[in-house]
């Protein structure tokens, strides 16, 4: 009986999963911060996301036009750089949570096939959110841009501890 109801469950998982979640191809056409995002359809529909992964202890509430925060304000220009006007392929969670303009949906983004998540992480823009349990090759690109002391790490740079960390236990390849 339990080899068939963890069959007949295995069968159905699939189903489910992508239930919860749709993809789209949308452009990206607002930046507010905190990996939040606005995605516009080509049909008109529009929507805000949050990029899965990201650490937004920034705050969902932070938005980029009204921080005094220097290395926010040039983390939100150069994203935006990036991002403003690309189209993307989204696989957007259909469960919002509540965000600075109402319903913001979780969603992993790619922009010519490559994981903004990752880009952005790689480039020491954000930190990832390890209660998420995000995948270990993103942990190793947040271990290589913390090393290099890029972006959100590079105020760590002069920190002895971070520094022995990284020199004892390198950049994230052990991992």
């Amino acid at each position: 009986m339990r080899k068939i109801t963890a069959t007949l469950l295995l069968t159905l998982l699939p189903a489910w999963a992508s239930a919860q979640q749709m993809n789209l191809t949308a452009e990206i056409t607002d930046v507010v911060g905190s990996g939040v995002y606005r995605l516009e359809t080509d049909n008109g529909r529009a929507l805000w996301v949050a990029l899965r992964y990201i650490d937004a202890s920034y705050g969902l509430d932070a938005t980029c036009e009204l921080t005094d925060d220097r290395l926010e304000q040039r983390r939100c220009d150069g994203v935006r750089d990036l991002l403003l006007g690309e189209q993307v392929e989204a696989a957007v969670d259909l469960v919002p949570m509540n965000g600075p303009r109402g319903a913001v949906y979780p969603a992993d983004l790619s922009m010519r096939q490559m994981d903004v998540a990752t880009i952005l992480v790689n480039a020491g823009e954000f930190r990832i959110d390890h209660t998420q349990a995000p995948p270990i090759a993103l942990t190793r690109h947040e271990a290589h841009a913390r090393c290099a002391f890029r972006g959100v790490w590079a105020p760590v740079a002069t920190d002895p501890v971070e520094v022995e960390r990284c020199r004892k236990y390198g950049s994230g390849d052990g991992l």
